[in-house]
């Protein structure tokens, strides 16, 4: 019997078309006992009246919150055994419930999820990114806080998400459960479907960007973080394209040309090249490369940003 209790947390903000989406799916999938909560970050659209309009969810209101710290306050009021924690864009399938406590029975699993699913008819970058999925269960590095189960008297011994971070609190707090000997298991029958996926490359540069902006959360548990360190790598190979761009234009531009570019797109090409090995997915290469140089880039601009203002979480 799956009688373990569990409390579901949705932080949310200005989420009116996709809430109750989310939150009817969620719904479905309770049984007595179990407890649903959202955590509002100051929205100012319908979410909070319609998440009002709902009976069986206590609305805790938190403006001006990380992402990690509506999570944490989620969690703070949460009773039950397991902590589901569920963005407000997504809707969780049929049997999520059953499959994350068969995933936490698995000895050691302190976490359990999975990535997002595709909507029914999903843009190309959606199927192109999304397409990085693994699917058969087994242990991992981290799992995104959209489609995250914890065990909760493990997530308050770790001390939940760090709320000093931007973005990125859940590759550092999934890190710490690891370093404590802990494991991280991916189940890809665990599905939320992700309703807020980027439909247009400018979209895409954004989210990339905002991702960044807590690409130093893990670098501070390990040092071996290898998105940081290949943002660091790209970075210099634009510095060197950008050094012979002077030569380039005195000599042989042609030749220049193909080692400006060749720089520029290697390190979005060997992640590319990874990527295709790692999913089985050869056929996306050209829109690997395509989109992994953007997302190098947005990253670029996200350690820039950092730099300027001084903040590295």
């Amino acid at each position: 019997m799956d009688n373990e209790k569990i409390s579901f947390v949705v932080p949310a903000k200005n989420e009116e078309s996709t809430i109750r989406l989310c939150l009817e799916s969620i719904f479905k999938e309770m049984i007595q006992g179990d407890q649903l909560i959202v955590v509002d970050n100051g929205s100012t659209d319908k979410t909070i009246a319609i998440v009002k309009s709902l009976s069986n969810v206590l609305l805790l209101e938190k403006p001006d919150t990380s992402v990690a710290g509506l999570r944490n306050e989620g969690a703070r009021v949460a009773s039950g055994d397991i902590l589901g924690f569920i963005d407000a864009d997504c809707v969780i399938k049929p049997g999520w419930r059953h499959k994350v406590i068969h995933s936490l029975r698995v000895p050691n699993v302190a976490a359990t999820g999975a990535k997002y699913s595709l909507p029914e008819h999903p843009h190309w970058i959606e199927m192109v990114w999304f397409s990085q999925r693994r699917e058969s269960s087994g242990e991992v590095k981290y799992i995104n806080s959209g489609n995250l189960a914890v065990k909760r008297d493990i997530f308050i011994q770790a001390g939940g998400f760090d709320e000093g971070l931007i973005t990125g609190e859940d590759a550092e707090f999934c890190w710490r459960l690891r370093s404590n000997a802990f494991l991280v298991w991916e189940d890809p029958a665990i599905i939320a479907i992700h309703l807020g996926n980027p439909k247009n490359l400018l979209n895409f540069y954004k989210k990339q960007r905002w991702h960044g902006m807590g690409m130093f959360g893990t670098f501070r548990v390990f040092w071996f973080d290898k998105p940081l360190i290949l943002t660091f790598c790209f970075v210099l190979c634009c510095l060197v394209a950008i050094l012979l761009m002077p030569s380039s234009i005195l000599s042989n531009r042609e030749q220049y040309f193909w080692i400006i570019l060749a720089l520029i797109l290697f390190i979005p090409g060997v992640t590319a090249i990874f990527r295709c090995f790692q999913f089985k997915q050869f056929k996306f290469f050209p829109q690997y490369v395509f989109l992994y140089t953007l997302y190098y880039i947005a990253r670029t601009d996200a350690l820039f940003r950092i730099a300027s203002t001084g903040v590295v979480k």
